[in-house]
């Protein structure tokens, strides 16, 4: 479990980095809303699974 949130971390971290050189840092905001949003609908789906 360790080792998945290290890896997590860093891999957030890089791909957070490539985003900002590559677009500016609202695509870094952009992104994390729409995983945030995909996550929200899986959570409400499971949810309604039970």
């Amino acid at each position: 479990m360790v080792a998945t949130v290290q890896f997590s971390i860093a891999l957030g971290s890089t791909l957070g980095g490539v985003l900002f050189d590559q677009f500016g840092f609202q695509s870094t905001f952009g992104l994390s809303a729409g995983i945030l949003i995909i996550s929200a609908v899986l959570a409400l789906w499971a949810s309604k699974q039970k």
